[in-house]
């Protein structure tokens, strides 16, 4: 309930915010310092590496595959992910690219390793929630009891999925889910490294564009900014989102969070969330649509 009172909330703040408009953010996407867009390049690549050597890892327990073809198929997902609610399209984007008989198997592998991001952006948010406080009283008590209930949801998968499948494999349905046997505490841990790692690869460059664009930025530390942040992330992830909403989350979220303490040239508080969402969305979805678009043409 409480994330599609968010999603009302934001909804209404989007369409009485007159502030925006793609000229504005054109003109300042083109003004913007040559060592900062190299600063976005070099984060994103960091991310989308990462994410890519993270799945190259959990499906090696199936196959065998290049870093180039894990990289295809990271980004097919995302690609596909921008159509379903809650982007559970990944899934289906990375399946693409494994073969036939361990589809299934590399799409419960998705969904396990999903929740080790998942498990960060909860963590750190629900910290940065009670530190940063965006909300009425009420408004953050019901988001906080919300994000405590998926984070124990989603911990628990991390954590026992695999054994939950092996007690289980002696079902018909789950007799050839071997490969989680090897998803041993070793592997776990790897995974929540590299998932961590990847949280901070978007959250500093977040925290870098807001300490450029905030006219008082200055006025607090870059660890806050990094709470703020975190606090955005957080809400993000438990609005409803597929393509039709998710450029208006990422518009108004940072509005609510950032709106409280600091101040923006002509109120541009979304600015620093759609540079972000062009450099590590927009640019390597394009990517995933050429190598979806490759591999269809392929098959026919």
């Amino acid at each position: 309930m409480v994330p599609f009172l968010l999603f009302f909330a934001l909804y209404k703040h989007f369409f009485q915010n007159q502030q925006f408009s793609f000229q504005k953010f054109s003109v300042s996407f083109l003004n913007l310092n040559p060592i900062l867009i190299l600063v976005l390049i070099f984060f994103s690549i960091l991310n989308w590496t990462i994410e890519t050597y993270k799945w190259q890892l959990i499906l090696s327990s199936l196959e065998k595959i290049s870093f180039f073809q894990a990289l295809k198929s990271v980004l097919m997902g995302l690609t596909i992910s921008q159509v379903f609610p809650y982007k559970t399209g990944e899934y289906l984007g990375r399946m693409i690219s494994v073969t036939d008989e361990n589809k299934i198997q590399s799409g419960i592998l998705s969904v396990w390793a999903s929740m080790s991001q998942l498990l960060n952006t909860l963590v750190f948010g629900i910290i940065a929630l009670i530190i940063i406080n965006p909300f009425d009283t009420e408004w953050r008590n019901y988001s906080i009891i919300v994000s405590l209930l998926v984070l124990f949801i989603a911990g628990l998968v991390f954590l026992f999925l695999p054994n939950w499948f092996n007690q289980i494999k002696k079902i018909k349905l789950f007799s050839d889910i071997k490969f989680l046997k090897q998803i041993n505490q070793q592997v776990k841990i790897q995974i929540f490294m590299m998932s961590f790692f990847r949280y901070l690869s978007f959250i500093i460059p977040y925290s870098i564009l807001i300490h450029t664009f905030a006219l008082n930025a200055k006025d607090f530390s870059f660890f806050y900014i990094m709470t703020a942040v975190s606090s955005i992330y957080l809400l993000q992830t438990i609005a409803p989102s597929f393509i039709l909403t998710d450029v208006m989350i990422r518009m108004t979220v940072p509005a609510l969070v950032l709106s409280q303490f600091l101040v923006f040239k002509n109120n541009e508080t979304y600015l620093p969330g759609m540079l972000i969402y062009l450099f590590n969305v927009i640019i390597p979805m394009i990517f995933g649509l050429f190598f979806l678009l490759n591999s269809k043409l392929k098959k026919q």
